[in-house]
């Protein structure tokens, strides 16, 4: 059974390359704030050099064109689309995996549960029917491809690259509960379910078992991805690990059981972000966790779905559960899955258990609520709120860092045919010299003109990328290329030039989280001594998700309500243009 959503998808655009001039003359302008004149000028000659004629890179960019038009499924290396994901070996835990806290309360764990599964299961019956209604951003149609990949769908790790993995037409789905598995059947041959009630009876009943925790072969999926499917080639040489993998791996989703993970939000979305990886299968395309206090949230594998899908099915999955019409269908015996360990595997998940505890405890994460920079005050001020967010953000790294660095802002480019993310970079010449006149004391008058005027220029980089302009999607997406053709970036100069390279460091990496239902959310740093940023614009205040390995978070807490004060001070100062 193949699951299709080509009728909401053929009438969108194409995504089309431009030409490498224009990129490489934009790039220019998005990387001089970050570069001295020494890097400047060496970026501008390897720049220069890429645009000649019998060159490598103005060939490549012609044969990528060439190649795109006969196979569209190119489209996939694109930074940030599954392709790009797939070739990374980083380990999915904090690094890549997002997770959301649900906005979401129920009386127990097993009815949290229960009303998770059921709204699952409806979501996914939707989608095979495909009379899931067309997503719309602003009055724009959205591709839905990505819902097509939410249900029995898994990342399988390989010993050079990643693959995908789907299997839409399963019927049942894995519970894990301290280390312990099992495949519970949920479907009957007519696509129906059982009610909440059932699932309510055997989700409490796992979880009134009080063994102590097991070892079970997820601990491999926090490992790096290249280790993993190493280890998942020599499980698999046995019968019954591959016969029991399988059913993990082409299970609908998978309900996790966990045991309270202490008081407060915090609590919860550390545990959210990586838990004990026994009790675990991140590799999964979402996994359900419930804790017994009635709350719980997901942890999803990043590499086929954005958050703009998951934002709706997280509102999907928090809302009202259908009536009880499925008493007629009961639930089946659970199986549990049982798996053989050689002595050497065995040792390599006790290696793994102790690195992710270390990068667990590493983690640091605080959720910060500003309700002085609500939507409604910004937009009373005519500031856009996303770009008030952003600017205020580079306020942030000079007070921290005392100069600006990069920051990375995702872009859905879902109004396109397969459309995943762009990604823009919130530096901008305007953002640089409002930064700089603000350290320097300017008057609010003159500070309220150059905050305008960057918050303009933020807008107006926002909309480049939507329309397919962005840097990362044609300069990034040729260099993707260019190895998927088996050359190193050391042969094309471009590509090893300090304006390439700074352009790809994040010393802060952001993405705004819109929809009901999420009550937090969050994902990992780009690098150790910097900042994540999930953030939500509010009507009431602006709510943001950050984690960092070394950064002070209290310093940045700090840091963004004096910036962000400041700033408002001087937007109110002047009347809205």
């Amino acid at each position: 059974m193949s699951v299709s959503f080509s009728r909401h998808g053929n009438s969108l655009p194409l995504l089309e390359p431009e030409f490498l001039e224009i990129s490489l003359s934009r790039f220019l302008s998005w990387a001089a704030p970050l570069l001295n004149p020494r890097e400047y000028e060496e970026t501008a000659e390897s720049a220069e050099l890429s645009r000649d004629p019998g060159g490598i890179m103005l060939q490549l960019h012609g044969d990528l064109r060439e190649d795109l038009r006969k196979n569209p499924s190119l489209e996939r290396h694109r930074p940030f689309w599954e392709g790009w994901y797939l070739r990374h070996s980083t380990s999915l835990p904090v690094y890549i995996n997002p997770f959301y806290l649900f906005d979401f309360q129920a009386s127990s764990g097993a009815v949290l549960a229960a009303h998770l599964t059921v709204r699952a299961l409806e979501l996914h019956g939707r989608i095979l029917r495909e009379t899931l209604p067309q997503d719309e951003m602003k009055g724009v149609l959205q591709c839905m491809a990505q819902y097509a990949t939410l249900f029995g769908c898994t990342r399988i790790p390989g010993v050079s690259e990643d693959v995908s993995f789907c299997a839409p037409e399963s019927s049942h789905i894995a519970i894990f509960r301290r280390g312990r598995i099992y495949s519970v059947k949920v479907l009957d041959e007519k696509g129906r379910h059982p009610g909440k009630a059932a699932f309510e009876a055997l989700f409490r009943d796992l979880w009134n078992h009080r063994e102590p925790l097991a070892h079970s072969p997820g601990v491999f999926t926090a490992a790096n991805r290249r280790e993993w499917g190493k280890i998942r080639e020599i499980l698999r040489e046995h019968p019954r690990n591959r016969h029991h993998m399988d059913l993990v791996e082409k299970a609908l989703f998978v309900v996790i059981l966990e045991d309270s993970p202490g008081n407060g939000e915090i609590s919860f979305c550390r545990n959210l972000f990586g838990g004990i990886p026994d009790n675990r299968w991140y590799d999964k395309s979402f996994q359900l966790i419930a804790y017994p206090e009635g709350v719980g949230g997901w942890n999803y594998d990043h590499s086929r779905r954005d958050g703009s899908v998951m934002s709706r099915v997280a509102a999907f999955l928090c809302g009202d559960a259908p009536e009880e019409d499925s008493s007629e269908i009961s639930l089946e015996i659970p199986e549990p899955l049982e798996f053989v360990y050689t002595p050497e595997v065995e040792e390599k998940a006790r290696e793994i258990r102790r690195r992710d505890a270390r990068l667990r405890q590493k983690m640091k994460l605080e959720i910060l609520r500003f309700p002085v920079f609500g939507a409604s005050n910004l937009k009373k001020v005519g500031f856009s709120p996303d770009a008030f967010v952003q600017l205020v953000l580079l306020g942030v790294q000079k007070e921290l860092w005392g100069s600006l660095r990069n920051a990375f802002e995702s872009v859905s480019l879902r109004h396109f045919r397969e459309g995943r993310t762009e990604g823009t970079r919130s530096l901008t010449p305007e953002g640089a010299a409002c930064i700089r006149a603000y350290r320097e004391g300017a008057r609010k008058e003159d500070l309220a003109f150059l905050l305008r005027r960057a918050g303009k220029a933020h807008g107006e980089r926002i909309l480049l990328c939507r329309r397919g302009k962005g840097i990362d999607g044609n300069l990034g997406f040729l260099e993707n290329y260019a190895l998927l053709r088996g050359l190193s970036p050391e042969e094309i100069p471009f590509f090893t030039s300090p304006g390439w390279r700074r352009f790809n460091e994040f010393w802060m990496s952001t993405s705004a989280t819109e929809g009901k239902g999420i009550l937090a959310a969050g994902y990992g740093p780009s690098v150790p001594e910097g900042f994540a940023v999930r953030y939500a614009k509010k009507t009431g205040e602006t709510e943001l998700y950050i984690t960092s390995f070394e950064g002070d978070l209290q310093a940045f807490e700090n840091a963004f309500s004096r910036v962000g004060e400041d700033f408002l001070e001087a937007l109110n100062s002047s009347e809205a243009e």
